[in-house]
């Protein structure tokens, strides 16, 4: 009986850390209206230099339209093994915002998001503690704001999920 309770609360889980995005009912806690207009691209001379190192895959990134929080397109840019810069192109307004998971500290980083929700989560794998984490942030004035931090198990389930 010790077995058969085992096995079905670790297919549980496993569905669980599979889970779509769409899924997840805390998406919908966080709802974005959609922005209907023509996509504004950054200005890398000026207000958005910061980026011009990587103006191509933004500039792409932000052209293949909305893909979080009704106005933003999130632009993903591998930076070495298990290592991801993330960037929010604002399309309505062409500025570009880096993301607070982003880059080294975040290894095997794995996004989840929705087109219609301000709601983003990230999870990845700290090395220094064998700990994969979760953060969960909000899109709310130009800014993302944390709503906190989690430990979902060892390093190993953020590789096996």
């Amino acid at each position: 009986m010790k077995k058969i309770l085992s096995f079905v609360l670790a297919a549980a889980a496993i569905s669980l850390a599979n889970a779509e995005p769409a899924a997840d009912p805390a998406f919908g806690r966080y709802p974005a209206q959609a922005y209907q207009g023509q996509v504004q691209l950054p200005d890398f001379k000026g207000r958005d230099r910061s980026f011009a190192m990587f103006r191509t895959r933004i500039g792409d990134g932000m052209k293949n339209g909305v893909n979080f929080a009704g106005h933003l397109a999130i632009i993903e840019i591998g930076c070495g093994t298990g290592c991801r810069q993330v960037f929010a192109g604002d399309v309505s307004t062409g500025r570009v915002y880096r993301s607070p998971a982003s880059g080294e500290e975040y290894a095997s980083l794995a996004l989840s998001f929705r087109p219609d929700s301000r709601l983003i989560k990230a999870h990845w794998e700290n090395y220094e503690n064998d700990q994969c984490l979760e953060e969960s942030f909000v899109w709310e004035r130009h800014r993302f704001t944390s709503q906190g931090r989690k430990i979902l198990g060892n390093g190993e389930f953020c590789r096996e999920s």
